[in-house]
C-alpha cells in the first residue's frame, strides 16, 4: 500500500482486513509492525477484531519494535503447524491450512529491512506463500522496497502520489500491464481525485486495475 502520510492507507488497510466483504474472517492469526501500533487509535479495532476473531492478545501480536527473529519464527511455525496439517488432514478434519497476516507500515526507509536480500521482510514475499503468511507493506515510497517484493506483490494499492519521481516510477513499472503509460497515468489520476481514493491493481494472468473497491477499469483501443 503507497501513499503519502495522512494519506489514509492505515485506515484503508484496516478496513480490507477486517470487513467482511473484503479479507475479514480469512486468517487464522495476525502479527502487526509498526513504530505506531500501540499509539495510534487507528490500530485499535484491528486490535480488537484479532483478538475477538483469534484470541490473542494484542501486547502478543502488536510490536512497535523491528525484530527479525520474531518474523522468521512465525514463518517456521507455520510451516511446521501447516505440515502437521497435510500429514494429518483426514484425522483432523481439516478443511483449510493454518493462515496468518502480517502487517508492515513504516520500516521501508530502513535499508537494511527493505533492501538487504537477508532480511526475513524479503522472504516473506518471496517464501512467505509457501508457509500461509501473506503480508501486507503501508510505505509512503515505492521505490523504496527491493524489487524481489515488488515483482512478488499479488496486489497493489496506491493512493495520492505528490512526488513526480514516485509517479513516473509508478508509471514506468506499470504501463505496459496497462497497455500504455499515458493508460495508467489516466487511472491513477481518476482513482485518486476523490478523497482517499485509489488505485487498486491486481496481479495475474490479465492485470486489473479498479478505482478503490467501487469499479473496474476497462481499457480500450483508441480506435474502439
Amino acid at each position: 500500500m503507497v501513499t503519502v502520510s495522512g494519506g489514509g492507507k492505515t485506515v484503508a488497510h484496516i478496513r480490507t482486513l477486517v470487513d467482511p466483504d473484503k479479507l475479514g474472517g480469512l486468517f487464522d492469526r495476525y502479527l502487526v509492525m509498526s513504530p505506531n501500533c500501540l499509539t495510534d487509535p487507528n490500530f485499535i479495532p484491528l486490535a480488537k477484531y484479532i483478538e475477538r476473531t483469534t484470541g490473542q492478545k494484542k501486547e502478543d501480536c502488536f510490536h512497535e519494535d523491528w525484530d527479525n527473529k520474531i518474523i522468521e519464527e512465525t514463518m517456521a511455525e507455520m510451516r511446521k503447524v501447516n505440515a502437521y496439517i497435510r500429514k494429518n488432514k483426514e484425522k483432523l478434519g481439516a478443511t483449510h491450512l493454518y493462515s496468518c497476516h502480517i502487517t508492515i507500515d513504516d520500516w521501508a526507509d530502513n535499508p537494511q529491512i527493505s533492501h538487504s536480500p537477508s532480511s526475513p521482510l524479503i522472504k516473506l514475499f518471496t517464501k512467505g506463500r509457501h508457509s500461509q503468511c501473506s503480508t501486507t507493506i503501508l510505505t509512503q515510497k515505492w521505490r523504496l522496497l527491493n524489487s524481489a517484493i515488488r515483482v512478488n506483490c499479488h496486489s497493489l494499492w496506491i493512493g495520492r502520489i505528490v512526488s513526480s519521481l514516485e509517479r513516473k516510477a509508478l508509471i514506468e513499472e506499470f504501463g505496459e500491464a496497462a497497455g500504455s503509460d499515458q493508460a495508467f497515468a489516466e487511472m491513477l489520476k481518476r482513482a485518486t481525485a476523490p478523497e482517499y481514493g485509489f488505485l487498486f491493481v491486481v496481479f495475474g494472468l490479465k492485470v486489473r486495475f479498479f478505482s478503490s473497491y467501487r469499479s473496474e477499469f476497462q481499457v480500450v483501443d483508441a480506435a474502439e
